[in-house]
């Protein structure tokens, strides 16, 4: 018993030995194979995700600004004067592209063997379109917001500044030409909502004043410059241009713009009304351009202008009776044109010139 407690002992002894040894030695790292000396290997740091895109910026142009926000102590907050130029800016292309090509009608004419008469419709459909848009703006702005009617309308504005440009046959550039007239038919009545909303009462009329005066040098400067870059590039460099032009307007238009206003999602149009508007103003303008090319007698002169009187006739007489439902609460829908502005500014001046 005596030997078996000697051995145990000295078996203790010699585990306890090892212990002390294996807990005096250094303790070494594994072996790792060597990298090449880099700033990521020798200089390590914690390495962070890659931060989100910033679609902050976006979401708060989204929002609508207030009078309150946008109007500040007489003078206009740094968003707000942002968004009116880009409205001004945007409105004054689309006055300026509508006569920009009269200086090209005849190099045109001549490219696409058409007549004279034909030819002009690259200016009388954009002029035309444009009359039928302003009524329709009135629903426009109350159904969507001003981001939306204006991106949309640049894109369309885009799509056929660039079909004009790249098109073989008449037909297409005239299509080009009537969705450059719808992209920029409803930018005017916009940027005059838009003023009205911005500014206070007391404000208005010198507002509307500047933004007037950059609208009369539009047509001015347009017809010149259309000539001169057609007797240097041909009449296919305006509408490249305008396509330019058009492009950088989106841009402007998605990272630049507020909304004005709210929207209102259950609003409705007069949709037939605007038919009748087609059908009276364009039947008009088509029987007095024939006038040109055939005598008066001859039915494709004076029958479209029959058709577009009644048209005309039977629209306003649609507008007074609507409103009129409207205003007396039995209808929800109000007429496309409130014809009673004109009403009561015809009173006003009658009395003035009886004073």
């Amino acid at each position: 018993m005596t030997e078996h407690g000697e051995e145990h002992s000295k078996d203790h002894g010699d585990q306890h030995t090892d212990d002390n040894r294996r807990a005096a030695a250094p303790a070494t790292k594994p072996s790792t194979p060597s990298k090449p000396y880099t700033r990521d290997v020798h200089h390590e740091r914690k390495l962070t995700p890659p931060a989100p895109p910033r679609s902050g910026h976006l979401k708060s142009l989204s929002q609508v600004l207030t009078r309150q926000e946008a109007y500040r102590d007489g003078h206009l907050s740094r968003k707000a004067f942002a968004s009116l130029a880009i409205l001004t800016f945007i409105t004054f292309i689309g006055n300026f592209t509508q006569l920009q090509l009269s200086a090209a009608l005849p190099t045109l004419v001549d490219d696409f063997g058409i007549t004279v008469t034909l030819g002009q419709w690259m200016t009388s459909i954009f002029q035309l379109t444009m009359g039928v848009m302003v009524p329709l703006t009135a629903y426009l702005t109350r159904r969507f917001s001003t981001r939306q009617i204006v991106i949309t309308s640049m894109t369309v504005f885009t799509v056929g500044s660039v079909l004009a440009w790249l098109s073989p046959t008449f037909p297409l550039a005239l299509f080009g030409r009537f969705l450059e007239a719808v992209g920029t038919g409803v930018m005017w009545p916009v940027l005059q909502i838009t003023v009205f909303s911005i500014y206070p009462l007391a404000r208005r009329g010198m507002a509307m004043g500047i933004v007037g005066m950059a609208m009369a040098v539009a047509p001015a400067i347009g017809p010149t410059l259309g000539g001169v870059q057609t007797d240097a590039n041909g009449w296919r460099s305006i509408f490249l241009s305008l396509t330019v032009i058009g492009c950088i307007s989106i841009l402007l238009a998605v990272f630049g713009l507020h909304n004005f206003g709210k929207s209102d999602k259950t609003a409705r149009a007069d949709f037939f009304s605007v038919g009748l508007s087609i059908i009276g103003f364009g039947g008009l303008m088509f029987g007095f351009t024939n006038i040109q090319a055939y005598p008066f007698s001859a039915p494709i002169v004076w029958l479209p202008m029959v058709i577009g009187v009644a048209g005309i006739v039977w629209f306003v007489l649609r507008q007074i009776f609507s409103e009129k439902k409207f205003k007396e609460g039995k209808s929800t829908r109000p007429a496309l044109l409130d014809l009673s502005v004109l009403k009561t500014s015809i009173s006003r001046s009658a009395r003035l010139s009886l004073r």
